[in-house]
């Protein structure tokens, strides 16, 4: 509306009124804004004897909350909320993994087990891993075998179909090569410390099982015997996980 002149008087807005949600008894609930993902606007407590919430709605009528028609989110995205609800969220992890060769053979394919704690910041989780690729020339062939344990530090996001998360990697990795000539050719052992930088996608089955998918970038530090020193060495991996958290 207006007066006599430009000032405007009245904006009008879209029409909203309060709506009243009623959670049932014996249970802590949280109501969302928009999705799992949105911020918290109530909370009512498993003790609170008040049950009832008084919301600002553009739309919708008042209604009761039955358990049976939520949606469960996972633990971890609690645990990065915030709420105190659950400070800690761990289990175990398994994938399967593919790295760039390192000996100009074939791709080393193998795998690990993990263990993994995620608190609000931050998840930290630690890796066993084994992988083998093959390798031959005219004068030989043989196996080059890597066993690899790794400290994984990421910070995630969550959005509501998926997480995704950047972070770094350091490890240490023993590698053996066995060759295969018509000559003498002993078993070759060597270690090697390695740094990387991952990003990763995850997707939530209910409250305690994932799936997800990893690409990493980063550098081998190993001592080559032909030619002779150390060197630092470009890598490329990508890992296809499951796990669980409790």
């Amino acid at each position: 509306m207006k007066g006599e002149g430009p000032i405007v008087l009245t904006r009008l807005l879209p029409s909203q009124r309060r709506v009243v949600v009623e959670f049932p008894p014996g249970r802590t609930y949280y109501l969302f804004r928009g999705a799992a993902s949105g911020p918290v606007v109530a909370e009512i407590g498993e003790h609170d004897a008040m049950r009832r919430v008084s919301v600002r709605l553009a739309g919708g009528t008042s209604s009761r909350i039955d358990d049976g028609s939520l949606t469960r989110i996972a633990y971890a995205r609690l645990v990065r909320k915030g709420l105190g609800i659950i400070e800690l969220a761990h289990g175990p992890q398994l994938g399967l993994r593919l790295r760039g060769t390192m000996t100009q053979g074939s791709p080393c394919v193998g795998g690990f087990l993990g263990y993994l704690w995620e608190v609000r910041a931050v998840s930290l989780a630690t890796r066993v891993g084994v992988c083998r690729e093959r390798f031959e020339n005219e004068l030989l062939e043989g196996t080059s075998t890597e066993a690899d344990v790794e400290l994984r530090l990421t910070h995630a996001w969550d959005l509501p179909w998926a997480t995704f998360e950047l972070g770094l990697v350091p490890g240490a990795s023993y590698i053996r090569q066995d060759l295969r000539t018509s000559g003498l050719a002993p078993a070759r052992n060597g270690f090697a410390g390695q740094l990387f930088a991952l990003a990763a996608a995850s997707h939530d089955f209910g409250q305690r099982t994932y799936v997800g998918l990893e690409i990493e970038a980063g550098t081998y530090f190993l001592r080559r015997l032909d030619p002779q020193g150390w060197s630092a060495e470009f890598n490329l991996r990508s890992s296809v996980f499951a796990g669980l958290r409790w």
